[in-house]
């Protein structure tokens, strides 16, 4: 990345340009790679499909500015021809609840915030905060969450969500979150969303992404090791759930020229 920080205009045409995270050529999609789920407390719920115009993630309008003003990075995109990103909206709240109250059991036993999922309301305000961290005129910190929707053959559904917490527009630093649908596991869909959404912060000015996953979950790190994270190290006792506290590797990816 150069100097000058990349931010998205969707009112006028500057400048197109081809952009990705460059893949690793070993099993980038392997299903027997999927992780059980990535991310911490704040990368959670999922939504269902909304008839949204999407950006591609191969190909964006884009502004050239001296420093780095304030944009979030969370805009509907497309990934591939069969998976895409959706903001999350308050008309997905019941999809979602359906989603975690589903696989209640599971995901219960990574992450802290299903235990408290009880009702759609629950889900409900989720989304309200999602939605108020990325508005960045009433305050937000450019933070917030997608649905990870599976598109097949004209139905669409929800395998998962991947979000974005802990920004810090003035450092430039932002991390990534997420958890996948246990029947969707294998199916490359955090993979993929996650380099979309990585390329995404880039492009909005991020200069470091980082990935936080719990020590003992091999699945999680695979998936930061895949798409060109370095480890950095461990934060001890960084998440509690239940009554068992669990530590965090931490990955991160650095904007380079």
């Amino acid at each position: 990345m150069h100097r000058d920080s990349i931010l998205f205009d969707e009112s006028r045409t500057v400048a197109t340009i081809s952009s990705g995270l460059p893949e690793k050529k070993a099993c980038v999609d392997q299903a027997d790679d999927e992780p059980d789920r990535v991310g911490d407390e704040d990368g959670n719920h999922g939504c269902s499909g909304a008839g949204k115009r999407r950006s591609s993630v191969d190909e964006r309008t884009l502004i050239i500015l001296g420093e780095m003003s304030p944009v979030s990075p969370v805009i509907p995109i497309e990934i591939d021809e069969k998976r895409r990103l959706e903001p999350l909206e308050a008309v997905h709240a019941d999809s979602i609840f359906e989603l975690v109250d589903r696989d209640r059991d599971r995901l219960g036993g990574w992450l802290p915030w299903v235990a408290k999922t009880l009702a759609t309301e629950d889900s409900l305000a989720f989304i309200e905060d999602s939605k108020r961290r990325r508005d960045l005129d009433s305050g937000g910190d450019g933070s917030g969450d997608w649905a990870i929707v599976l598109d097949e053959g004209g139905s669409t559904r929800i395998v998962g969500v991947i979000g974005l917490h802990d920004s810090s527009p003035a450092h430039r630093r932002i991390a990534i979150g997420y958890w996948v649908n246990g029947e969707d596991e294998g199916g490359g869909h955090v993979t993929t969303a996650t380099r979309a959404v990585t390329t995404r912060c880039f492009e909005a000015g991020f200069h470091r992404v980082e990935i936080r996953v719990r020590t003992d979950n091999v699945r999680s790190r695979a998936v930061a090791e895949r798409l060109g994270f370095q480890f950095e190290g461990v934060m001890r006792a960084a998440e509690w759930v239940g009554e068992a506290s669990f530590d965090h590797a931490v990955f991160a990816r650095i904007a380079t020229p």
